[in-house]
């Protein structure tokens, strides 16, 4: 399923700029970079499953961290 970073805001309960944080580092690397899909200008969709994958990700490094 894929969404608007709005939309996965609201599903997860955050603010809009966390959600775009998350998807500015998932940009970077190569491996969360696929599920970000452009569509024009202004248009960009999320694969959620993969930004799940991500949350999970940061989840497992921070506790690795610490």
């Amino acid at each position: 399923m894929r969404l608007r970073k709005k939309e996965i805001a609201k599903k997860m309960g955050w603010s809009i700029s966390t959600v775009e944080n998350h998807l500015r580092a998932m940009k970077c690397d190569v491996n969360f970079s696929k599920y970000i899909h452009k569509y024009g200008y202004r248009t960009l969709l999320i694969d959620l499953e993969g930004y799940l994958l991500y949350i999970d990700f940061l989840e497992k490094e921070v506790k690795k961290a610490m």
